[in-house]
């Protein structure tokens, strides 16, 4: 697993690193306390510190990167919203694993998810002594770029410029290994408040693909199609030639999409044939110019297409009305597919009972179509890798000890660190791959998942509650045999 390659994971420890980061920058050398102990530094002049990280002789750190983090135990207060309510984060392995191996317990704060951004805000207004504030993968407990702003506005939360330079090893190498973004965290001032989700996925840099069921196309006797007029005698055939072979010539639907994500429309990658479309605000580059989509000829001509799909009963007519859990129950309801083509960013798109195949096995997701002008083209998002619009967490300027929370977090941005908060301990929830075996982007495999059933013990890791987007997909280099796209 490369450095390049940290997933959601490590975002969603990025989450918490950014955080805790946040919490301060000072002239002082910033001190940890013992359990129950106060700071040597109040929180203002933590938050500038600039100094090395070298601990001096009275300092309660060990030297950054060692563990334990400090010499004697010390508590942290943490904000969280509870994703899950029967997950008991006191007794989770994770939660004990860390404690022992950094020296640092934790007193988590939980709180219900609608609640909490009231439960913050009002933390905030309170001046409640926290050390660190999680957001999860939710955007209702997540932090926008604009709140962020107002908090610093406000000054209930930190920087953590200096903590980046100074407190950590693995947060500022994952920074600079990635072109802009540093630029895309900072704000207008110039400081560095909040650490965004970083999550190098294949699906959400190219989220306008088009999944269908292969077995539909045995069936009728077609492969998959190249061009918009091929797209369109697929699914007539899918209409009208018993796809899914069940008997019933009936119960096939040519073609389903959702509205509750771009990628999930129909016209998002139909439309792309066309002209260039995003399913988002349609606007592009032309020759340096910015250009509307929806202005062009080319877009008219791809509405015509779409609109005689619809006229041929080839599009189901909720998608432009329903959320993917709807479509997607609608395909889970017998052991064969219902659905044959089917827009959607990943392979989410239907489940089957347990210890039956995965419904997404029957599906392939196809390259974009040609167009009637020879285009070929898909969004590519580079930026959406940082998801600068759903911070992860934020330092307030209550944080006792911000350099503390900095460490407490780095680590999880290693190579170790990622994999155990992710999958969790070699043997449980990972294993040694298999001899030759390769990644899904076709280089050596580092590890391949055990698939627990149920009825096994359930080895979750901090990914079970928001600490970690429980969204997070795999490093590249997992073992193309783990069911993860």
């Amino acid at each position: 697993m490369k450095k390049t390659r940290l997933t959601m994971v490590a975002a969603s420890i990025l989450a918490v690193l950014l955080v805790l980061s946040a919490c301060g920058q000072s002239t002082q050398q910033p001190t940890s306390t013992a359990a129950g102990g106060s700071s040597a530094a109040s929180p203002s002049a933590t938050a500038q510190s600039s100094q090395s990280a070298q601990p001096a002789e009275d300092s309660n750190f060990n030297e950054l990167g060692t563990f334990p983090i400090v010499k004697e135990k010390e508590t942290i207060n943490v904000y969280h919203s509870l994703g899950e309510p029967e997950f008991d984060v006191e007794t989770n392995w994770m939660t004990q694993y860390y404690e022992e191996k950094t020296n640092i317990h934790v007193v988590w704060n939980m709180h219900p998810v609608e609640q909490y951004k009231e439960k913050v805000n009002l933390a905030f207004a309170s001046s409640e002594q926290i050390d660190f504030v999680v957001a999860g993968g939710s955007p209702v407990t997540s932090f926008s770029r604009t709140d962020v702003m107002k908090y610093a506005e406000q000054g209930v939360i930190l920087p953590i410029n200096d903590l980046l330079e100074n407190h950590s090893i693995h947060m500022k190498e994952q920074l600079d290994a990635y072109e802009g973004w540093r630029e895309i965290i900072t704000l207008p001032d110039g400081n560095i408040y909040a650490m965004p989700r970083m999550n190098e996925c294949y699906h959400c840099m190219y989220y306008g693909k088009m999944w269908i069921n292969q077995e539909f196309l045995k069936n009728v006797g077609l492969e998959n199609p190249t061009t918009i007029e091929e797209f369109h005698t697929m699914l007539l055939a899918f209409r009208d030639q018993d796809a899914n072979g069940n008997g019933d010539p009936n119960d096939e639907i040519p073609m389903i999409g959702a509205i509750d994500t771009f990628g999930s429309k129909i016209d998002t990658y139909l439309m792309s044939a066309f002209i260039y479309d995003d399913g988002e605000n349609r606007l592009f580059l032309r020759d340096g110019t910015v250009t509307a989509a929806f202005a062009q000829p080319e877009f008219q001509e791809g509405l015509k297409y779409l609109n005689m799909l619809f006229n041929d009963d080839l599009i189901y007519k909720e998608s432009f009305t329903q959320t993917r859990d709807v479509r997607n129950k609608i395909n889970s309801q017998k052991y064969e597919s219902i659905c044959g083509a089917m827009p959607n960013t990943h392979h989410v798109i239907g489940t089957r009972e347990v210890d039956e195949p995965a419904r997404w096995l029957d599906y392939k997701a196809i390259p974009p179509l040609v167009g009637p002008n020879g285009l070929q083209t898909t969004r590519y998002d580079y930026y959406n890798n940082f998801q600068s619009e759903r911070t992860a967490g934020l330092i307030p300027d209550t944080c006792k000890d911000p350099a503390l929370i900095m460490r407490w977090l780095d680590w999880f941005m290693s190579e170790e660190g990622t994999t155990m908060l992710i999958l969790g301990e070699e043997g449980l929830g990972w294993e040694q791959p298999d001899p030759g075996s390769t990644g899904v982007d076709g280089t050596p495999a580092t590890y391949k998942i055990k698939v627990l059933k149920p009825g096994d013990d359930y080895y979750k890791t901090w990914c079970g509650i928001s600490t970690s987007p429980t969204s997070a997909t795999r490093p590249s280099a997992m073992a193309s045999s783990s069911p993860t796209i």
